[in-house]
């Protein structure tokens, strides 16, 4: 025996709006709401929606005045996405194009607040990933891949030398 929803067994409506009559296994006309018609909402409003532009002020540099937070998705790193016709783009570069005209091939966007989630144009500088990197060197915030100070290794070399200790 084939067992429907209460709602079908009953012949009842789902919505008050345009129904698609559309028969059974059991040949009963049951009405089920139209596929939903969704209105597209300019990119530009899909994005500003998704910013809080009462963000913190940079710490070191006070200057800039408050950045504007993604609040949207985000990449791990922190850095804002947003999906544009199934293609995802990268918040503060859509939020430098807009303010600035098209970004050049080769060129980063770079944040001089160095907050990720920031979209402020007034934040933003255009750079190689060599300016990128000597920006981050010059301010510190290169991850300490190093395990073992310049001290450190001296010590292991000496020990190891010395025989006193091997790996």
């Amino acid at each position: 025996r084939l067992e429907l929803p209460e709602l079908v067994a009953q012949g009842g409506r789902m919505s008050d709006g345009p129904t698609l009559e559309t028969p059974t296994r059991l040949h009963r006309k049951v009405s089920l709401p139209m596929p939903r018609q969704y209105t597209r909402i300019p990119v530009e409003q899909r994005f500003w929606s998704k910013v809080d532009k009462h963000g913190p002020l940079p710490e070191h540099r006070p200057d800039l005045g408050n950045c504007w937070l993604w609040i949207g998705s985000k990449y791990t790193c922190g850095y804002g996405i947003i999906n544009i016709n199934r293609q995802n783009y990268g918040a503060h570069r859509l939020s430098y194009a807009w303010a600035n005209g098209p970004i050049p091939e080769g060129l980063s966007v770079l944040h001089r607040c160095d907050i990720p989630a920031c979209v402020n144009p007034d934040h933003f500088f255009l750079g190689t990933q060599v300016d990128n990197i000597a920006d981050m060197v010059k301010k510190g915030r290169q991850s300490s891949w190093r395990r073992f100070s310049q001290d450190d290794i001296l010590t292991m070399r000496k020990l190891y030398d010395s025989r006193e200790f091997s790996i």
